[in-house]
């Protein structure tokens, strides 16, 4: 703080010596010291364009270099980027579609699988036919066969998607077909599973891709597997089952809807594809699929996805089409960037406009104030900023021009400021040597009660006058109300008692004189004869609590007679209460509190909580 007050007494030293100047070379010194550099009076002189240091110029050649950055930016970026943004739209679109068709069929397959478990002959549905195939009692067989039947509508109907459940001989009838032992639907002439494709084989099942129904009664796309098997009376038969699919009317759909050839296809372990839906992806041909997953080959872009039963699924985009829609996709953007360029030379002239006006306004307003003009100019441009700037200048010209007014008034209040500062700088001087004469005659006179009584009383007064003890602590504050106390107890007839509880709390900073102006209240104003009076402090937390507690008759304070009226403010003893609130308001504020509870007849407390740690008072405070 002693450096802010250093640096306010330097400026107004500095404002001074100005003010004591003419007003000549006060407009001089405005000139050199905040007009330095100005053309004021000079008009701008139009050059070529875009030359010269105008702050139109300066955001022109801003905006230029501004746009062809960007432009040299945007075209990098998309140089760049191409295959990114190629790779990113296949990913982010077919994966997308793939992982939802992957989805379907491997449900599909899952669900066959679990039926043809249960048709094996030790399965549930397959035992009752193997009892029906190795029964030798009529009336048992055709039991068996009807429990047969039951459980396999059941397990079928209860799935939407099973179209047809065959056992079949792996012997062929003379047609080439294979022979059928038991099938739950009408099949086609030429039932040859067998004759189908394969994307995965292992020792018990066999994965068969899309391909058409054999269910003579039904036209649908489905998926299939096979199981070889062989029952107790040692027929060897093969489980054929198939399940609907509507992998390719959804992507048929999807191709209209999106006006995009999509192709789908199934590979086996070696990336041969064994299902396509496009000529461009013959069966039998090899794929490459990058570790990514990614497909690029005969003009298809493309991502893969492995099946969790061994196998890969494909969904392709012809890369023309792709280049159609990248094209659109950068054309939309092009466009986007020229009507943003337009906007943005827009928004900038304008604002070169809104600028310039009011700042051209200024520079006529400075050139008339460094001439010694303080006439008030009135501007309303619509900008609250720049109205506001000329307010604030325009106050500034009239306080410049007070300040210039009442140069010679405050140099003669200075020079009586200093009067009557050494006036008060002497008296308190004399009444000190005074008390400390009293003291040694006193002493001399060994009238120790007397010397006692004028050590205290002048302890007290270099107290209050900082002599002594020059950085207050809340030790000192409570060494000089004991003193005051005891001064007071040779005029009053009280007790009192003093609870400090000690700590490292007791020496640090506090304001000075808070606690005496309680003290005199209760000893002066509010006791009667053999009162007392406790004052006890305590530390808690991160807070010091000091209560001062009498028995007097106490009193009635109302925030009106304290800081309102003061002379009500003197009968209810509240000066000193004022003088507490103001002190503890200008060096805690709000971290200190003050509270007192007083009523007629009942005594007074006054209970005041300090923070802990440095108050960070000045000289002036203390």
């Amino acid at each position: 703080m002693e450096g802010d007050i250093l640096q306010r007494n330097e400026g107004k030293q500095t404002f001074h010596k100005i003010r004591n100047s003419s007003e000549p070379r006060f407009r001089s010194f405005l000139k050199e010291n905040f007009l330095k550099g100005s053309s004021f009076k000079e008009p701008i002189k139009r050059g070529k364009f875009l030359s010269g240091n105008s702050l139109k110029v300066r955001f022109l050649q801003i905006l230029i270099v501004s746009i062809l950055l960007c432009l040299i930016l945007i075209f990098i970026v998309i140089r760049f980027s191409w295959t990114i943004a190629q790779r990113s739209r296949v990913e982010n679109s077919l994966t997308a579609a793939l992982q939802d068709i992957i989805s379907r069929v491997d449900s599909e397959y899952n669900e066959i699988l679990q039926v043809s478990q249960n048709m094996t002959p030790t399965g549930l549905i397959g035992e009752k036919y193997d009892s029906f195939l190795s029964g030798s009692i009529q009336y048992d067989r055709i039991n068996d066969y009807s429990l047969f039947a039951n459980s396999l509508n059941i397990a079928t109907f209860g799935t939407e998607n099973i179209l047809l459940s065959v056992y079949f001989s792996e012997k062929e009838q003379d047609n080439g077909s294979n022979e059928i032992i038991f099938s739950s639907f009408p099949v086609s002439e030429h039932f040859e599973p067998k004759g189908l494709p394969v994307l995965i084989r292992t020792d018990e099942i066999v994965f068969q891709p899309v391909h058409e129904t054999y269910n003579n009664i039904l036209n649908k796309d489905v998926v299939s597997v096979m199981r070889p098997i062989v029952f107790s009376n040692g027929l060897e038969a093969v489980i054929y089952l198939e399940a609907k699919t509507d992998v390719l009317s959804s992507l048929r759909n999807k191709s209209e809807l999106e006006e995009t050839a999509y192709a789908f296809l199934q590979l086996d372990s070696e990336n041969r594809v064994i299902y396509s839906s496009s000529d461009n992806f013959p069966v039998g041909t090899s794929v490459a699929v990058d570790d990514e997953g990614m497909i690029n080959q005969n003009q298809y872009i493309g991502v893969a996805e492995n099946s969790r039963y061994g196998f890969s699924y494909v969904l392709l985009l012809p890369f023309n089409e792709y280049s159609h829609q990248t094209n659109q996709w950068l054309i939309w953007i092009f466009i986007a960037v020229f009507i943003s360029f337009a906007i943005l030379a827009i928004v900038t002239f304008s604002q070169i406009w809104l600028l310039s006006r009011p700042l051209k306004a200024l520079e006529n307003e400075m050139a008339y104030f460094s001439d010694g003009n303080f006439e008030i100019s009135e501007y309303h441009f619509n900008l609250k900023e720049f109205d506001h700037l000329f307010e604030v200048f325009n106050r500034m010209k009239q306080q410049i021009k007070s300040l210039m007014d009442k140069n010679q008034q405050q140099m003669k209040e200075k020079s009586l400021l200093e009067l009557e500062k050494l006036k008060y700088q002497i008296n308190p001087h004399f009444l000190m040597n005074a008390l400390n004469t009293v003291r040694w005659m006193a002493i001399a006179e060994k009238a120790e009660d007397i010397s006692s009584y004028v050590n205290r009383l002048g302890y007290i007064l270099s107290y209050s006058l900082g002599k002594i003890d020059y950085v207050t602590t809340l030790r000192t504050e409570l060494r000089a109300l004991e003193n005051y106390l005891e001064l007071q107890q040779t005029t009053y007839d009280f007790d009192y008692i003093m609870d400090v509880e000690e700590g490292d709390y007791l020496d640090q900073e506090c304001a000075r004189f808070i606690l005496q102006p309680i003290a005199e209240n209760s000893v002066c104003h509010n006791m009667d004869e053999f009162g007392h009076l406790w004052v006890k402090v305590w530390q808690e937390a991160e807070q010091i609590h000091i209560t001062l507690t009498d028995d007097g008759k106490g009193f009635v304070l109302t925030p009106e007679n304290e800081v309102e009226n003061p002379e009500e403010s003197r009968k209810n003893k509240g000066i000193g209460l004022r003088y507490l609130k103001m002190t503890l308001d200008a060096v805690y504020g709000e971290r200190a509190k003050l509270r007192i509870e007083s009523s007629a007849g009942k005594g007074t407390v006054v209970k005041i909580i300090l923070p802990k740690g440095d108050a960070h008072v000045s000289s002036a405070d203390c």
